[in-house]
């Protein structure tokens, strides 16, 4: 992928940085497609849930910490295993917890639950009626097939329209009570990720996709009405990834042109590494967020002797200061990180 006009991702950024951006791609993603499926939950909220470790408090936070962690599996794991009905219920179970009903985690849903897609609102207008449960339980093992390569039914289809096809059958399909839409997005990023396009894991699409819901929607609704005829769904889709790639692109060149600047007096006055920098700056944007070492460790995903000794460097040289709460000690930012910044 390219970056501004010469730079590249992997050879003018820094492995700290791309660790970065990743995360990034993956907390923008989890938060942007929880909104899409109504989680009433500021960007900026959500962020500083997910990065201070906050227990959420009602049901769209959750879903959003809920989504966060499905987006980590398929990092971390899933994306170098094919997946199996067992791999759906558990990816389901993940992003659905304490959000449903435990006796709708993790099952299919049956035709006695009566769902349907529709406007919720005034007009209540339904938009689909999923299959029944007989047909989604032989479709879901084609699906799976399907989605792992394992269906030999045609020529090369290119694996970024083969995961936007994904995306439109576990739709279609709708086999969960609730979830759907979360669960064929994290699968599309599953696909792709799991082919190798690991640029796609710092492309956060449900964040451009929830600009234009309507169209989203009508897609799904076009290409059913046309006989399945996944052109319309396609399309939309092709141009929203374009659209994402254009704004990460922009986004990570000045992140860049940020660090060059900004970190060089860091490192070089203060001999601070990237994960105190990125703290200090996660700080500077965020006047009254604080963090901890647990929260430290999980954002950089390093150990808890690494973490405190980051905390405690920063402390030394005034930039943090720390309280305990309870059992756990909290670090505050000093009025010496905005002037880092300036």
């Amino acid at each position: 992928m390219k970056l501004g006009g010469n730079l590249f991702i992997g050879t003018q950024l820094s492995d700290e940085m791309q660790h970065r951006l990743l995360s990034r791609g993956i907390m923008e993603e989890a938060i942007a497609s929880s909104q899409l499926e109504g989680a009433h939950t500021s960007r900026k909220a959500a962020k500083k849930i997910i990065l201070e470790g906050i227990k959420p408090k009602n049901k769209s936070e959750q879903m959003i910490v809920n989504n966060y962690k499905a987006m980590r599996l398929i990092e971390d794991e899933l994306k170098n295993k094919k997946i199996d009905e067992e791999t759906l219920f558990n990816l389901h179970r993940i992003l659905t917890i304490d959000t449903l009903e435990e006796s709708d985690i993790g099952r299919y849903r049956k035709d006695e639950d009566d769902i349907v897609v529709g406007d919720n609102g005034s007009r209540n207008e339904i938009y689909h009626i999923p299959p029944k449960e007989d047909f989604i339980k032989k479709d879901i093992k084609r699906f799976i097939i399907y989605a792992n390569n394992e269906l030999h039914d045609g020529g090369f289809v290119h694996p970024v329209i083969k995961a936007i096809i994904i995306h439109f059958w576990f739709g279609y399909l709708h086999p969960f009570v609730d979830g759907n839409g979360r669960m064929a997005r994290a699968l599309f990023y599953w696909y792709l990720l799991r082919e190798k396009y690991w640029a796609f894991g710092y492309i956060p699409l449900s964040k451009i996709i929830k600009n234009s819901p309507a169209q989203y929607r009508d897609a799904y609704i076009y290409t059913e009405q046309d006989d399945n005829d996944l052109t319309y769904f396609i399309d939309y889709n092709l141009k929203k990834i374009i659209q994402a790639m254009k704004e990460f692109e922009v986004y990570a060149e000045r992140k860049w042109k940020e660090n060059s600047s900004m970190t060089k007096i860091a490192r070089g006055k203060h001999q601070l590494n990237d994960r105190q920098i990125q703290l200090l700056r996660y700080y500077y944007k965020n006047k009254d967020a604080t963090t901890s070492a647990t929260t430290h460790m999980k954002v950089n995903e390093t150990s808890r002797l690494t973490a405190m000794k980051d905390l405690k460097g920063l402390e030394d040289r005034g930039f943090v200061t720390s309280k305990k709460n309870g059992r756990t000690v909290f670090y505050y930012a000093t009025d010496k990180v905005a002037v880092l910044f300036e």
